[in-house]
């Protein structure tokens, strides 16, 4: 019973404390800097000496007057400051529709001068107490926060009084679902908290992406461990103009390894961020410009000196870099392979090594991908020697291979850019899983679904599928398996794609003929030189391939459609009808409604083909594309003119239209109301009242000199369309338009 009586006194404390969570939340930043009270005086204060434009006078009387005023405040300065970059940092709204231009300096240099280009950060570190920098070490690691934010935290957080967030920033610099940029911001900084480096950093020696492995080779030795001098010298090889930043801090390494004093002017390197919103929400593009002021020292003579101290100095990941290096696995990974050598070898080739020879431009790339991919396997290797069940093991590659947090480039199969920049779509995630699981041993296969790649781990009956660009989640039991030559098909195909998105058909055809010969069945080969064909050709038809592709995957109604419309220009009505029917009869929507209805069009049934548009316009009511230009074409032909005001059909459409349709004046005229915008773009407000001037769209010059050429050639005016379509010709590569208004002209 005597217990008994603390239950009201207890009861009493916990509603005295719910009491103050409730009157105190508004004295306290939000999530997640929750602990930090607000002071609103402060931020009132700061608030006169501070502004976004203010701002961009880094050194000039703007900040000092932010300093002077942050000083007379004092510690009150430092959280004030975290809610005003907090408010600076949100982004308003896009409004649905809107055209709006937001454009600011995220303004920065060498980490060496943080107390000039991020004043904020540095002034929140120097003035708030310990209990407020415990709060940040939590709140760094939030990616919901902007980055930018979380750099001004890490800023604050790199000095030695702050030497308890090491293993919080490490933890950032380690994990991959994080930004390149985050990582990189606190490996430049992170020797200032003059503290051992935690061990995962040590792992990042191992991991090339980004230049990851030189930044931390320069950490680590800037903190007391020079344990990979050979990447410093990367580092200082690679020179200041390809990353002032890195090359400033392996310098600054370099003469702490060599014990000479070292003094390096900043580098200032000036982002702007342009955002603009509209219907599919914020684009954003960033336009760099590095000012470097790092010369004056004689970078080869500190290689030389940092060659010879490797010498004398050895580690443990020299010892592993060099003894692969003169290893006999290491001489027959760079025995040159040619096609033929590779499509005689059977499945029993080494996957890696085979599809360097096969994409890269260059035997030292190739050298330089194969050792970072050893690096990789390295660690790989260790981290699975404790891994005992399946999903463990999986998950110790997805954390090392997979896509983290970054979307996955649909033209980025090259090994080599994977391993640089982890950047790469499926099929180059999947080449580097099958490429340590084949030089590991671990079970790993290969699956293909139409445009899409992944490996399964295949064990004793069981299978996990790995979805390589999407943090190796797993996904449904699919596919058809791939075998290792299939697999360096696709490499040959996709760059196939990626020659015919750069208007070199020629070079394309080539490399979907070489990806056939590896793999027969590769239906993307097929569709590559389908295309690149029917764009170099006039004459050629690409049919023949389009079925090929239909054999091996029969169910892909866009492949109908497109061969439909191919099928349609090349004047077979009757078999143009049939693709789009069976494209329609698979999938019903707009495009194949569009083929369906060009197709009797063309047939010579305009009653079935207004009938269809009637349909079509009942069923998808909003459609763009192809449907509103099909019905916008059946208008113009029922009525004599069209609503061309409808501001969903692009001017390009609407004067191709007219030009079918024999009115080469009206089209002109469209054309003529647009000239100034399509060839040299336009002026956009900014979200501050300026103004920024935003270029026309790449391939818009040349459509439009060719729409203008052909207008003029039906006119009968050949000399303005001769000297219209050598503009055209300046404006970008032949396309099967350029030829088409090649042969109107000579026709003429």
């Amino acid at each position: 019973m005597r217990h008994r009586a603390f239950v009201p006194g207890l009861l009493a404390l916990v509603v005295a404390l719910f009491l103050q969570w409730r009157e105190h939340p508004a004295n306290q930043l939000p999530a997640p800097f929750q602990g930090i009270e607000r002071d609103e005086a402060a931020v009132a204060s700061l608030r006169q000496v501070w502004s976004r434009k203010q701002r961009k006078d880094y050194t000039g009387e703007a900040q000092a007057r932010l300093r002077r005023r942050a000083a007379e405040i004092g510690e009150p300065a430092s959280r004030a400051l975290l809610q005003i970059l907090m408010e600076a940092y949100v982004m308003p709204p896009a409004e649905p529709g809107a055209v709006v231009v937001l454009t600011w300096s995220d303004s920065w240099s060498s980490a060496d001068g943080d107390a000039n280009w991020e004043p904020e950060g540095d002034l929140i570190g120097e003035l708030c107490t310990d209990r407020t920098a415990r709060v940040l070490a939590w709140a760094v690691a939030d990616r919901n926060l902007a980055w930018g934010l979380r750099r001004a935290l890490v800023v604050a957080l790199s000095r030695p009084r702050f030497a308890f967030a090491a293993d919080a920033l490490a933890r950032v610099a380690c994990d991959r679902r994080e930004k390149p940029e985050m990582r990189r911001a606190v490996l430049l900084r992170f020797h200032r908290l003059g503290c051992a480096t935690p061990r995962p950093i040590k792992d990042l020696l191992y991991q090339s992406y980004a230049g990851i492995d030189v930044l931390a080779a320069a950490t680590l030795a800037m903190c007391g461990e020079p344990c990979a001098p050979s990447l410093l010298i990367e580092g200082l090889a690679a020179g200041p103009d390809r990353n002032a930043e890195t090359w400033n801090l392996c310098a600054h390494a370099a003469y702490r390894v060599l014990r000479r004093p070292l003094e390096l002017p900043a580098a200032l390197e000036t982002t702007t961020i342009t955002r603009t919103s509209g219907p599919d929400g914020w684009a954003e593009r960033r336009e760099g410009t590095v000012r470097s002021s790092l010369g004056g020292h004689d970078a080869e003579a500190l290689v030389r000196a940092l060659e010879e101290w490797r010498v004398a100095h050895d580690s443990a990941f020299e010892r592993e870099r060099r003894e692969y290096l003169a290893s006999d696995g290491r001489r027959r990974e760079m025995a040159r392979r040619t096609l033929e050598e590779i499509a005689g070898a059977g499945d029993d080739l080494d996957l890696a090594a085979a599809s360097l020879w096969l994409t890269s431009p260059s035997e030292e790339e190739t050298g330089i991908a194969l050792e970072r991919l050893h690096r990789l396997c390295l660690l790989c290797e260790r981290r699975l020697a404790g891994a005992r069940s399946v999903e463990t093991r999986i998950r110790v590659l997805n954390e090392l291979l997979s896509c983290m947090g970054r979307r996955a480039h649909d033209d980025a199969s090259h090994l080599p850019l994977l391993l640089s920049e982890d950047d790469g779509n499926c099929l180059a995630r999947s080449t580097l899983y099958l490429s340590v699981g084949q030089r590991l041993g671990l079970p790993l296969h290969a699956y293909v679904l139409p445009g899409h790649v992944f490996v399964a781990w295949e064990e004793d009956g069981e299978r996990r599928n790995i979805e390589t660009t999407d943090r190796g989640n797993s996904r449904p039991d699919e596919g058809t398996a791939m075998s290792p030559r299939a697999v360096l098909g696709r490499h040959l195909s996709n760059r196939a794609w990626a020659r015919y998105d750069a208007e070199a058909f020629a070079e394309a055809i080539r490399l979907a003929d070489e990806a056939l010969m590896l793999d027969p069945a590769d239906e993307a080969a097929y569709l590559a030189r389908a295309n690149a064909t029917w764009e170099l050709d006039l004459d050629a038809d690409p049919r023949p391939d389009y079925d090929r592709a239909l054999e091996i995957v029969p169910d892909q109604a866009s492949w109908w459609i497109e061969s439909a419309e191919m099928a349609c220009k090349l004047g077979f009505a009757d078999d143009a009808l049939r693709r789009a029917q069976k494209g329609s009869t698979i999938a019903p929507s707009p495009d194949a409604s569009a083929a369906l209805i060009r197709a009797h069009l063309a047939s010579g049934n305009a009653a079935r083909a207004r009938e269809l548009a009637e349909e079509a316009g009942k069923r998808w009511p909003d459609a763009r594309g192809a449907l509103a230009f099909a019905r916008f074409e059946l208008s113009l032909d029922r009525e004599g003119t069209a609503p061309l005001e409808r501001d969903d059909i692009p001017v390009f459409w609407k004067a191709r239209a007219l030009l079918v349709r024999a009115s080469p004046n009206r089209a002109l005229e469209r054309l003529e109301g647009e000239r100034n915008v399509i060839l040299h773009g336009i002026d956009a407000r900014t979200h501050d009242g300026g103004t920024i001037h935003i270029p026309p769209r790449k391939g818009e010059p040349r459509e439009f000199h060719l729409l203008e050429a052909r207008a003029l050639a039906q006119l009968g005016r050949l000399d303005e369309a001769r000297e219209v379509l050598r503009a055209a010709e300046e404006a970008g590569l032949p396309n099967r338009e350029t030829l088409e208004v090649r042969r109107l002209l000579a026709a003429k």
